[in-house]
């Protein structure tokens, strides 16, 4: 996973679905909390973490089945990343973007709920965003 903070998703694909999973995150204190994490729900065998940037990844070409970034590739230069991500990705693979956009002009109504859902999600997780390369 392409950002994958504090590793959320990571250790979810890791736990739920056994796939191998490498999360990659520009902050090396998002990188030791997802390590502690993986540690913590017994997939560190499964789910690998490491400090780098999108816009360079380190590994090498033809490497991943997919890769997947949640609400970190719109901060991104898409131009050169994007190039990276199917740089690293095998013939046929998949790129799975998870992002929220927010419209300039929205209703009262959607405003309030948006603003909710956020207080409660911030509440409730805790966590820094989570986005990884698979």
């Amino acid at each position: 996973m392409v950002g994958c903070g504090s590793g959320f998703s990571a250790c979810y694909l890791a736990r739920e679905i056994g796939c191998e999973v490498v999360g990659i995150d520009i902050a090396k204190l998002s990188i030791e909390k997802a390590k502690k994490r993986a540690k913590r729900q017994e997939v560190s065998d499964k789910a690998e973490f490491i400090v780098g940037d999108a816009h360079a990844l380190p590994f090498e070409a033809g490497t991943f089945d997919a890769v997947i970034t949640e609400f970190v590739s719109q901060f991104l230069d898409r131009e050169i990343a994007f190039k990276e991500f199917a740089r690293v990705l095998k013939s046929g693979a998949y790129v799975g973007m998870n992002e929220m956009y927010r419209e300039k002009e929205i209703s009262a109504k959607a405003a309030k709920e948006i603003a909710q859902a956020e207080k409660n999600n911030w509440r409730n997780n805790r966590t820094s965003v989570f986005p990884v390369v698979t």
